[in-house]
């Protein structure tokens, strides 16, 4: 759907397809980031706590907050394998929902984990919102996916247009502070007013 929306706006007179940023909050936030990803003609993206490592939560087991979201899905398969929730119905849930997305092997053709993906966003700017006690993004998942990151961006000389945001105390959740850094990240790389930050 989203890939549809750019084509969309960029076949429009009005647009300045070269100025598209996406922005989205949560599983929203996830949707952003994929999207910048996998299509340049989104030039500046602002993922809001949507951003972990999926295999790190895994591998730490930092799920469950973001199972609970949807939790009558990972339970009816426990039932169906016959045990209790745990980090394999997780994992099993997660590569029949979304395969690939817990997937942080470079070598698996369909991984596409955050370590993996968000790099590829590299040297378009980006801004990565995450609130420092979210359960379901857990802060040290961020970090997992942020370090390629900012080797993607060093390597390309623009380190300038990766910025992490962390909301101190705050959980999933959007605050006006993080709305701001929106804000003023879309008016310094999309209408190109960098004294905003």
């Amino acid at each position: 759907d989203a890939l549809s929306v750019v084509d969309y706006l960029v076949s429009r007179p009005d647009v300045d397809s070269s100025r598209l940023g996406a922005v989205g909050v949560s599983l929203g936030g996830m949707a952003c980031w994929l999207l910048a990803a996998c299509d340049e003609r989104v030039f500046a993206a602002a993922p809001a706590i949507g951003v972990q490592s999926f295999r790190f939560a895994l591998e730490r087991n930092l799920w469950a907050a973001r199972v609970d979201s949807i939790r009558p899905v990972f339970d009816a398969a426990a039932k169906d394998l016959g045990q209790g929730l745990d980090g394999t119905v997780v994992d099993k849930v997660w590569r029949r929902i979304a395969p690939g997305l817990a997937e942080a092997d470079a070598t698996v053709l369909q991984a596409f984990d955050a370590p993996l993906t968000l790099p590829c966003i590299a040297p378009r700017p980006l801004l990565v919102l995450s609130g420092e006690k979210d359960p379901r993004c857990p802060l040290e998942g961020v970090h997992v996916a942020m370090a390629p990151t900012r080797e993607a961006y060093s390597e390309s000389s623009r380190s300038g247009a990766l910025r992490l945001f962390v909301d101190e105390g705050v959980e999933h959740e959007m605050t006006p502070r993080m709305w701001k850094e929106i804000d003023l990240f879309l008016l310094a790389w999309l209408l190109q007013r960098r004294s905003a930050l």
